[in-house]
């Protein structure tokens, strides 16, 4: 399977360090002086390792997902306008280029992008650039190049060397449908996306976007393909796309197979936005076509390309999270529900003495060596055995065959026996792939602990005792608010004043449907950031709070795997540069620019809905300062 060429950055902390201080712009180059690249040797001047940062859906979790992934991008102009893959920065909700030589970030925008020929144009922070120029001849077998990029999220620049193999090869993949290709035999990773193909005087012949790992070949997008789409991209015009981070898959759902795209991610006020298309949805017809019945993009771009980008476009889409089958329109009327599809995603006949099974492939990225697994039922009392038949190395990975579909808890350990990671109430059918990424991803190394307290004793002189809403008790090293109550947040506060940026983190237990843990920071009662979770329903929204008010969602509410449905969680929210970053037992899982409620003070509880008497449990409150 071709797979797509991107890597996750959280095998470099020191790059999530520096995206999440909001540290200065470094300094400009010489605008007198942007020069063409003439020499393999003075490419890396042109050439950026890409760092991107936001949410998407993930299929294989069937979760909104926060991550930060790597790319590569080459200047192609003096001003800062470089190339890269759609697929690159696709779902970011934040941009940040690192230039040959500077220790700091540049910001960089999408100016456009073209969903089914993976390209977009960027625009860097700044100008007097070094620069590309493209290859003038004659696109053949045998050529000599070079695969210029980052692989695998390490910021040294890599350059391998091989020859165009193919002048003309396959474009179909699941998150493109590129027309002129061509296939090199230069060696590239995840991370190499976007990247330029150059020959030895750094002519750009490609740009690369794939790679099929086991049979060594790699591909890229000719010259002759990327050259005029790349001229509309630099004019802000998307190319061919609308408005979604695709990715074609084949569901079964209800005893039904559907080809489809996946809708991953959803570009603010893009045609498929005001369509009301959804992260999660699945485009299974356009145009009375069905689409991605082969698991690639075909059908949709070649609907999309004889289109004009303003025309009226008939669709139909499943909501596997609802089971609704949607029809509308692009650029026309929005979604409308016409039926309902079973959301039970396995069945067997009637007398059947089959069990449906699963096979779930887990990928090591997280630095260390996973030594147990553990698969147990949401009921289980104990995590039961280790179903590992040897250790995974970093940056390997093990399939583990003959699971019974079900529902399940998942846990990963390190060597010496210390939590790595858990998903919780996950739905195990099929073959299905989880990552197993770094704990505390993005956390600023300068992070300094300002204030712990574990609750034995109240030596920090929290206030206790009954008011008409809530109560406030402090028992066996637990602060217990029991919230009396309906539509009622309850909280303790932190009484330093904080400004620029901090972290929060509390270990909170909330039983029951309507009783939620929560953690923010506030002006005063009546201006607050509020992190909202509700274990019960693995449910977790940021929400503001202005003039008494609730104004807005800084984030809408969303499901995430990594909330335990019972039992303890810790929850964690940092002001880190611009951003606001979410955390559930150590695991990034979102992430939102925001200049609201700049300083405050960090307040932690909970919160109740419909039912009164809602018991919050609370331990381990830190607060942490960052230089």
């Amino acid at each position: 399977m071709i797979s797509r060429r991107i890597a996750s950055i959280f095998a470099n902390g020191a790059l999530a360090a520096a995206l999440c201080l909001g540290v200065q712009q470094p300094a400009r180059v010489n605008a007198a002086s942007p020069a063409q690249v003439s020499s393999l040797d003075d490419v890396r001047k042109a050439v950026a390792f890409v760092l991107a940062q936001g949410s998407f859906y993930d299929p294989q979790t069937a979760a909104q997902v926060a991550d930060n992934w790597t790319g590569t991008a080459f200047i192609i102009d003096p001003s800062g306008l470089a190339v890269t893959n759609n697929h690159v920065v696709a779902g970011a909700a934040i941009l940040e280029v690192y230039l040959d030589g500077e220790k700091e970030p540049r910001n960089a925008k999408v100016l456009g992008r073209s969903e089914c020929s993976d390209l977009a144009v960027i625009d860097i922070d700044g100008e007097g650039f070094e620069y590309l120029e493209w290859f003038t001849g004659t696109l053949k077998a045998g050529l000599p190049i070079y695969a210029v990029g980052f692989p695998l999220g390490n910021p040294e620049l890599d350059i391998e060397d091989g020859i165009i193999s193919k002048a003309k090869a396959n474009g179909d993949t699941r998150w493109s449908f590129v027309k002129q290709v061509i296939e090199h035999s230069a060696a590239t990773n995840p991370g190499n996306s976007g990247g330029p193909i150059v020959t030895a005087d750094g002519k750009v012949v490609a740009v690369h976007f794939a790679g099929f790992d086991k049979a060594r070949q790699y591909f890229a997008i000719a010259r002759d393909e990327a050259l005029p789409i790349i001229k509309q991209l630099m004019r802000e015009k998307d190319v061919d796309s609308i408005g979604i981070n695709p990715l074609a898959d084949i569901l079964e759902l209800g005893g039904q197979k559907f080809g489809g795209i996946w809708v991953q991610a959803v570009q603010s006020g893009s045609p498929a936005d005001d369509a009301e298309i959804k992260p999660g949805d699945l485009l299974v017809e356009m145009e009375g076509k069905p689409l991605a019945e082969n698991g690639t993009m075909r059908e949709f771009c070649s609907i999309i390309r004889s289109r004009r980008p303003t025309d009226k476009m008939t669709i139909k889409v499943l909501r596997p999270s609802t089971g609704e089958l949607l029809e509308g329109q692009i650029n026309g009327r929005p979604l409308k529900v016409v039926s309902k599809v079973s959301t039970q995603t396995t069945t067997t006949t009637e007398g059947s003495q089959d069990t449906p099974s699963a096979t779930l492939e887990i990928v090591n990225e997280s630095g260390k060596t996973i030594s147990g697994v553990n698969i147990v039922t949401p009921d289980a009392t104990e995590w039961g055995k280790n179903v590992l038949s040897k250790p995974v190395a970093p940056g390997r990975s093990t399939t583990i065959e003959g699971i019974p579909a079900g529902i399940y808890d998942v846990r990963a350990l390190d060597e010496e026996g210390n939590f790595l990671s858990a998903v919780f109430s996950v739905q195990l059918e099929g073959e299905q792939t989880w990552t197993i990424y770094p704990r505390w991803a993005s956390w600023p190394q300068n992070a300094k602990e300002l204030f712990k307290d574990d609750f034995t004793d109240n030596k920090n002189k929290w206030p206790l005792g009954s008011t008409d809403a809530a109560d406030y008790t402090l028992t066996d090293g637990i602060m217990n608010i029991l919230i009396k109550q309906d539509n009622w947040i309850a909280w303790q506060t932190y009484s330093r004043q904080l400004s620029g940026q901090f972290i929060g983190e509390v270990v909170c237990r909330a039983d029951g449907e309507d009783a939620e843990c929560g953690l923010g920071f506030a002006l005063d009662n009546k201006n607050l950031i509020w992190f909202r979770v509700n274990p019960a329903k693995q449910e977790y929204s940021l929400r503001l709070a202005e003039k008494g008010q609730w104004s807005e969602d800084l984030i809408a509410p969303n499901n995430s795997v990594y909330i335990s449905p019972s039992g303890w969680n810790r929850y964690t929210l940092g002001r880190v540069g611009k951003n606001l970053l979410l955390y559930v037992n150590g695991t990034l899982i979102d992430v939102v620019e925001s200049n609201k409620i700049p300083r405050g003070k960090l307040i932690f509880g909970g919160s109740s809905n419909e039912t009164t008497d809602v018991q919050v449990q609370l331990d381990d409150f830190l607060v942490f300062s960052v230089q």
